[in-house]
Parts: C-alpha cells; sequence; structure tokens
C-alpha cells in the first residue's frame, strides 16, 4: 500500500517512495537517507503523533509530523511484518 510515512505505526516496515516538494528540507531528507529505494521501520511513535523514529541505513531518525507527511512510502504485507519479529 503507498502513503504517507506520517500514517505507518511503530512496527511497520516500508520502503521509499520519494519526497514531495522542494528546498531545503527535501535535501535534508535525502541527505538523511530518504532516497527512493530505501529500507526503513517505524519504531516509535509519540502520544500525539509527532516527532517519530524511524530507523533505516543504519541509524536513527527522529522527524516531525510536517517532515513525514512529505515522505511517500511502500508498505508490505501487515502480516511480513509480524512474521520478522520486529
Amino acid at each position: 500500500m503507498r502513503t504517507r510515512l506520517s500514517k505507518l505505526r511503530p512496527g511497520s516496515r516500508a520502503i521509499v517512495l520519494r519526497t514531495e516538494g522542494g528546498g531545503a528540507l527535501s535535501r535534508r531528507l535525502f541527505a538523511l537517507g530518504f532516497v527512493p529505494g530505501t529500507e526503513l521501520f517505524c519504531e516509535k511513535l509519540s502520544p500525539f503523533g509527532s516527532p517519530m523514529l524511524v530507523s533505516l541505513r543504519g541509524f536513527r531518525v527522529a522527524l516531525r509530523r510536517a517532515e513525514s507527511e512529505r515522505i511517500f512510502v511502500e508498505t508490505g504485507d501487515e502480516h511480513e511484518n509480524h512474521s520478522t519479529g520486529g
């Protein structure tokens, strides 16, 4: 399913499809590793949905909701998330 990163829940895995918009924020997201084809894992979500903790490329990144709204991802089958243990 294609969605925004901000819609993921803890324990979800996804693949980055693209980032939306331009300018400094898009360059920053790209530099942090949010490159098309990159796998990521949603680790934690604050009670109010911002920030969220995401791991990708061997490190963790905390993103505000406004940042995670600009990242489009492809999620796999929900059962796959439970079978990987993580």
